[in-house]
């Protein structure tokens, strides 16, 4: 399981990534990092060897390419992160959201550039440096106009296609289809009418969840339970986030939420410009719809769903996080500075306590009981 552990350790890594690519800050980024390391969920996915590891990490990398692209113009950037968004398609089809959100970012800047300027005026310069604050929000849209649309129908269409036609090859070969466009959408048929005749209830599996669940974490899965010794101890695996980390991550995208909103309604309601401040705009219109990319598509599907499948909003939510709690660091209000810390000692203490729980740690079973907060968690 070593190769399971190592794509799974780059997960901060990734996300990190990302948060400097996107803010040029090194709190943000080590911040993002330091979240992500002291989660559950992403720890047990990636020691138990699931394929939801590969999917996350797939997904990420192709992004990260994609915003490297946006802020160095390498084609092979672009080119391997149209790849790599397709490798996360590949493993689930919810992995397809990562690229949903980078179609839905792109549209949103061409859009908005027409609607203002028209066709004719655009000012495209993509090396463009933030400002000292990195709330250059032109810049952030700008950059995204430099992948041209024939650009983005080549390597984030058809590129894409093509490698997730490709990777299907040796699943046909190896259970007697031929390597032909007429067994592959054969395969895609029955993997949809399978998911459709899938039910949902507890009848199906006992550990079933609705997506708005996930949000507070209302069913996570037990992956291993066992009671042994003549103490009765308890070995239990449980597929949940450090409660802290993900309750102050919905949180903190509620509150990103709430902000734009809120500045909107004061923008063209009360004529307010600038009645509010939201910290790098241009960043959290990237988390608010890769977060939503990733999350409201469930909200059709009619099969079992599980907590796991919220794996990949969650890791926005932890960069929103980041964010705010960099935001509360530098502020020069000391009441500030100290909710974050109260914050990041939270989430490294609960780390810590559930953490016999990621790792199948012995407990006794009052000390099992006492992790166990809710009924719905067993």
């Amino acid at each position: 399981r070593w190769l399971n552990a190592l794509t799974g350790a780059t997960i901060p890594l990734l996300l990190g990534a990302i948060a400097y690519l996107l803010t040029q800050r090194r709190l943000v980024t080590l911040l993002t990092m330091g979240l992500v390391a002291l989660d559950g969920l992403f720890l047990v996915e990636s020691r138990y060897a699931l394929n939801n590891i590969y999917l996350v990490f797939f997904g990420l990398l192709g992004q990260a390419l994609v915003l490297w692209h946006l802020r160095q113009g390498k084609l092979w950037q672009l080119i391997l992160g149209g790849i790599s968004l397709a490798c996360a398609g590949s493993v689930k089809w919810n992995g397809f959201a990562f690229l949903l959100g980078i179609y839905l970012l792109w549209a949103i800047a061409w859009f908005r550039t027409v609607f203002r300027q028209g066709w004719a005026g655009q000012q495209v310069n993509s090396l463009e440096p933030l400002d000292s604050n990195g709330q250059n929000n032109h810049n952030f849209f700008s950059r995204w106009l430099t992948i041209s649309p024939f650009k983005f129908a080549l390597w984030l269409v058809f590129i894409p296609a093509i490698t997730y036609s490709v990777i299907w090859i040796p699943h046909l070969l190896m259970n007697g289809e031929y390597a032909s466009l007429e067994g592959f959408w054969r395969i895609q048929r029955q993997t949809w009418q399978y998911h459709r005749r899938v039910g949902n209830s507890p009848d199906i599996h006992p550990y079933c969840s609705p997506w708005y669940s996930w949000l507070v974490m209302a069913r996570p899965i037990a992956y291993f339970y066992q009671k042994s010794g003549k103490f009765g101890l308890i070995y239990d695996v449980h597929a949940m986030a450090n409660p802290i980390l993900l309750w102050f991550s919905t949180g903190a995208m509620g509150l990103l939420l709430g902000t734009i909103a809120w500045q909107k309604i004061s923008q063209f309601f009360l004529n307010r410009t600038n009645s509010i401040s939201v910290p790098l705009r241009g960043v959290t219109l990237y988390i608010v719809v890769n977060y939503a990319a990733n999350l409201l598509p469930w909200l059709g599907i009619s099969r079992c769903t599980f907590f796991y499948h919220y794996l990949t909003a969650y890791g926005f939510s932890i960069l929103a996080l980041a964010l705010i709690l960099a935001t509360l660091l530098d502020s020069p209000q000391r009441s500030h500075r100290i909710i974050a810390w109260t914050v990041l000692t939270l989430v490294a203490i609960a780390f810590w306590y559930w953490s016999p729980v990621f790792l199948g740690m012995p407990l006794t079973p009052k000390g099992f009981a006492l992790r166990m907060l809710f009924p719905s968690w067993i």
